[in-house]
């Protein structure tokens, strides 16, 4: 084999101006030759991940539509040839865009020719044969059963431990608030305020029933319909905006601030005999028993949407304060060995500073491609990360024991295989490796020096509901009782023993991304997607307490 020439092909074919000919002949090459083969498999694959995100021809349903056919490709490999081969097929108004027709053009080759179920699937899977009726069934769309979501909450006290994450939807439940005020926007557009303390029912997106406490909610004009159950009163709202107060004993006062709601008996199944009409200026006061009698509007009592925010502001700057002084702290806590506050004068500045008083500045990170952002409260920066190319190169000399790693980060997405946190240049016994899979499990991969290299996971931790959400992840290797445990908003999600000891090394590091591509070779896309705001690195097991304490006094709400 001329490897130049299958270097030349290969070429051809990633630029998409490889002709029938050249296919042919790549074709006969890669069926005798496995290395051949290999080296193609590995350039496809890679050129696939490089072209999510940088290639702007390459049309978002050409690409998921490659993805759902690999997925069922896994389970039916055989199939998957016919697929691809009647999508080449298909009328020129379904026919993908040109960046894939050399693709269709290559696995039509390969499938007339006797490579047709081994070469092609080779290249990509490792299927299973599957029974000759066989069946391909589409992938499931993912589903919510939400009907709410969380936006806001100031000195929220949750009875149930539980208890619902600001930003994450929610699903029908009991929502038990102690004391504090918490926001929910509804999905039909309703907007409800709750004070504690409080017990609402969400039955779903058009229906609560308020057990007890005060809620003022406003409902627009397409949301109408919105209702509120008490003890005593089924309240259906018109388009406006209102509040209403159910004690422990039953009794419900209703305030309408503006527009118009209905009130009716309950269960009387909206027995207009029963209906009652509220304006604006309107309030009363319905007795378990079901007498009414009229009251004075008190519009104050009620928690508003601007007097919301403006506490809400209040609390996240009392939050930060408290922050500052658990960063001081951390920065002259001897056993850190780096500590990265992502605080800074200057957001033109591309150095990444070390806080710790012991190895002062020689422990700096340098910002390449990233870009300051804001923080978990205002005032308060991040990095964010988006592309291949950004990432923050540092330095950590030394050999350790035991190591814990903590970060605030908020994750946008899990585009890649392997989304970094922290990763060592290499990989060489001793070096630790920390980050999410794309299945969303927290990682710390560790080269043993004797045993083999080991993934300590944790479950599945990041998913459809808390991206974007601004979470607090640990995860700590303890030699003196030889586990790693993963920690998740300052709660331990899961222990693992260690496969082996070891005296763990970083030397030569990234936070955010994997490595410097060396001469022409191309590395693994690993980048992190979304904002990182602290991250810390300890020279010893730190406990339970201590980083249930970061994540109490350091959460942005």
């Amino acid at each position: 084999m001329n490897k130049n020439h299958l270097d030349e092909l290969i070429g051809l074919l990633l630029d998409d101006s490889i002709d029938e000919t050249q296919i042919n002949e790549l074709v006969a090459i890669i069926s005798d030759d496995s290395a051949a083969l290999q080296q193609l498999r590995e350039q496809l694959i890679l050129s696939d991940r490089l072209s999510q995100y940088e290639d702007d021809l390459r049309s978002e349903a050409s690409f998921l539509a490659a993805i759902e056919t690999r997925l069922v490709a896994s389970e039916s490999g055989s199939q998957f040839i016919s697929n691809v081969i009647r999508s080449a097929e298909l009328p020129k108004s379904n026919q993908p865009d040109s960046k894939t027709s050399n693709w269709l053009l290559l696995v039509t080759s390969v499938a007339a020719g006797a490579l047709a179920a081994s070469l092609f699937l080779m290249v990509f899977f490792k299927p299973s044969v599957p029974p000759a009726n066989t069946t391909v069934t589409q992938l499931e769309e993912p589903t919510d059963d939400g009907v709410a979501v969380l936006t806001k909450a100031v000195d929220a006290v949750w009875n149930d431990e539980n208890s619902p994450a600001v930003g994450v939807p929610i699903s029908p439940q009991d929502i038990r608030l102690s004391s504090g005020l918490v926001q929910l926007e509804f999905y039909n557009g309703a907007n409800v305020i709750i004070e504690g303390p409080a017990h609402l029912e969400l039955i779903d997106s058009e229906t609560v029933i308020c057990h007890f406490g005060k809620v003022r909610a406003r409902v627009p004009q397409h949301a109408q319909g919105f209702t509120i159950l008490s003890p005593g009163v089924e309240l259906v709202d018109l388009g406006t905006e209102f509040g209403m107060e159910v004690s422990q004993d039953g009794n419900t006062s209703v305030h309408v601030f503006e527009g118009k709601v209905e009130l009716y008996d309950l269960d009387s199944d909206r027995d207009m005999n029963s209906r009652r009409e509220l304006l604006a200026g309107d309030a009363v006061e319905v007795a378990m028993a079901g007498e009414t009698r009229s009251i004075e509007v008190e519009e104050s009592t009620f928690v508003s949407v601007v007097k919301l925010d403006e506490m809400e502001l209040k609390s996240q700057q009392e939050r930060f304060l408290r922050w500052k002084e658990l960063s001081v702290k951390i920065a002259n806590d001897e056993r850190a060995i780096a500590y990265y506050s992502f605080q800074t004068e200057s957001t033109t500045s591309r150095v990444l500073e070390n806080q710790t008083a012991e190895n002062s500045n020689h422990l700096d990170g340098t910002i390449v491609g990233s870009s300051w952002a804001e923080g978990r409260w205002p005032g308060k920066q991040s990095l964010e990360f988006k592309r291949p190319s950004d990432r923050v190169r540092v330095h950590i000399p030394g050999e350790f024991k035991s190591l814990t790693f903590a970060a605030w980060v908020r994750v946008d997405g899990l585009d890649r295989k392997f989304n970094t946190l922290m990763l060592t240049d290499e990989f060489d016994p001793g070096e630790p490796h920390w980050q999410i899979n794309r299945e969303g499990q927290l990682i710390l991969g560790v080269n043993h020096p004797d045993q083999k290299a080991h993934d300590y996971k944790s479950p599945t931790i990041i998913n459809l509901q808390n991206l974007g959400q601004w979470i607090f992840l640990a995860t700590v290797f303890d030699a003196d009782n030889s586990t790693v445990s993963h920690f998740l908003n300052g709660k331990m999600i899961s222990e693992e023993a260690l496969m082996g000891s070891t005296m763990l090394k970083i030397g030569n590091a990234e936070i955010g991304n994997w490595g410097v591509p060396i001469s022409k070779t191309r590395a693994a896309i690993r980048n992190f997607n979304g904002r990182i705001d602290e991250m810390m690195i300890f020279d010893a097991a730190i406990a339970d307490r201590e980083i249930r304490s970061m994540y109490r006094i350091g959460r942005s709400r």
